[in-house]
């Protein structure tokens, strides 16, 4: 279930609401995106916007939408030779999903035709359906340019004759032969059934024999080769088929001989069906499900509908649906598609704002860490000074002993060891690591098996070319100042202790 394009029975239905267009004149056209436009028609006392989205819809709509602020090349044609002219006739192509719009008169006359099927399509004619300009370039039944016999086409004459004209209503024995030749194993679709089936069994692996058989029993499902056989739409065909008593999920190779004459009955009957949304005016309905989104509740539209089938009560995925009715279909299909680009735009600013609130929270998280990096800092600091201030004897020691050798020009290996020196005289070897480790950021030496003969101690940043290098350039002293004293005081060096 879902629904995002038009189909056999909504152009039928929609078609008859169009037909208040006719006789109304062509004011302008406008682009809203490469394959929508809106014809905008005006008389005297009322202005109407005829959308169309090629292959896709074609819809009267109230709602203003933003157009494209410098018109296509194709929106240029069609404003030069459309614009200013009457709306002649405007149907539906025998059953197939093409409208012809026809604007003028005689030889000055100009058709636009509208085709739903497959991607599409928006061709401007001239009287005699001679291609003027259109979206894009096919052909109908041909895979090869070679095979090409009916090219859609500038300069090519519409080929008319590849739509359906009548509707063609099967006997029992007719569906009896159409699902015998589905069934048959010389069927094109059987023999490729089975080399599909032969690849599968030597090539593919166990996710891929599973889709090659979905993808074959869709091909056999009866509503599918019944819809390509009548040209009804499978719609129709499924509340043809639940009014036989058939499965809508039934395929041709089950046992169907006692309900065919009954789906040839529903059959029949159907055609009043088509009938009748091709003539009377009928409420619209849209098929709305409601969604939980979080501890929100949100309806979401599922399907637009000209009329209720069998299916709609009898199968189970329309269980839970809720079916809005309208006063015209036109109305249910131009609420349906406005609501999907409000809901499409909603999406669109709610992911900007997921986007932007990532963003905050990155920059959020940055804070966080550098605020832990700090606080880790500042509790490192902390300790450091509750170290210093309980050995401040010890650190008085070190420093006047450190101010002592640098005004002595000595470097740092030499009067290191005489750090050490004082150190060990004033406090036991732990409160030696202790003071230095978190005091000074290294250890001595003398207090980590450093005070071997011959062994020299050097702080672990100091690599041997800056010793060599601080031995022929000594640096400047730079005499350190105790904590005893206020900042910016210079302690006096003294001797060390004996």
């Amino acid at each position: 279930m879902g629904k995002s394009r038009m189909n056999l029975l909504d152009v039928r239905a929609v078609v008859k609401e169009l037909q208040v267009l006719v006789g109304l004149r062509v004011a302008n056209i406008y682009n809203l995106s490469a394959k929508t436009y809106v014809i905008k028609f005006s008389s005297k006392d009322k202005k109407i916007m005829l959308l169309m989205e090629s292959g896709t819809r074609l819809h009267i709509t109230e709602y203003e939408r933003e157009k494209d602020r410098i018109p296509s090349n194709f929106c240029m044609k069609l404003r030069k030779h459309v614009r200013a002219l009457r709306l002649e006739s405007l149907q539906m192509i025998g059953l197939d999903r093409v409208v012809d719009l026809k604007f003028g008169s005689g030889e000055s006359a100009f058709h636009i035709i509208f085709e739903l099927y497959a991607s599409g399509n928006l061709i401007l004619t001239d009287y005699d359906l001679n291609i003027v300009v259109l979206l894009r370039t096919h052909s109908f039944g041909a895979k090869t340019r070679e095979e090409e016999t009916d090219r859609v086409a500038v300069r090519e004459k519409y080929p008319l004759a590849t739509t359906h004209q009548t509707l063609h209503f099967p006997s029992t024995e007719e569906l009896q032969s159409v699902i015998e030749t589905k069934r048959a194993p010389g069927s094109s679709s059987s023999a490729a059934a089975s080399e599909a089936t032969e690849e599968v069994v030597e090539e593919a692996t166990e996710q891929t024999r599973s889709k090659k058989k979905n993808k074959q029993d869709e091909g056999l499902l009866l509503k599918n080769v019944l819809a390509e056989s009548l040209q009804f739409g499978t719609e129709l065909v499924e509340h043809c088929m639940i009014e036989a008593g058939i499965k809508s999920k039934a395929l041709v190779t089950d046992d169907l001989q006692a309900k065919l004459p009954d789906l040839a009955r529903a059959i029949q009957e159907a055609g009043a069906i088509l009938t009748r949304l091709g003539t009377e005016p009928l409420p619209g309905f849209i098929a709305a499900k409601s969604n939980k989104v979080g501890e929100e509740s949100v309806e979401m539209y599922l399907e637009f509908l000209p009329i209720l089938l069998s299916q709609h009560d009898a199968t189970q995925e329309y269980k839970g649906c809720e079916f809005k009715q309208f006063p015209s279909f036109n109305a249910a299909v131009d609420e349906f598609f406005s609501k999907q680009e409000a809901q499409k735009d909603e999406v669109k600013v709610l992911k900007e704002k997921g986007k932007a609130w990532d963003k905050v929270e990155r920059v959020k998280e940055h804070h966080r860490s550098t605020l832990e990096a700090l606080q880790k800092e500042q509790d490192l600091n902390r300790v450091k000074a509750e170290l210093i201030e309980g050995h401040l004897e010890i650190v008085d020691a070190v420093i006047n002993t450190i101010n002592i050798e640098l005004a002595k020009g000595y470097c740092a290996c030499e009067w290191l060891q005489s750090v050490s020196g004082v150190v060990l005289c004033c406090a036991t070897a732990i409160q030696v690591n202790s003071a230095l480790r978190h005091g000074l950021g290294y250890a001595v030496a003398a207090g980590e098996g450093g005070d071997k003969e011959g062994q020299r101690c050097c702080p672990p940043d100091l690599s041997t070319q800056a010793r060599d290098k601080s031995r022929h350039h000594p640096v400047e002293p730079r005499p350190l100042t105790s904590p005893r004293h206020p900042q910016g005081a210079r302690a006096e060096p003294r001797a060390p202790a004996n």
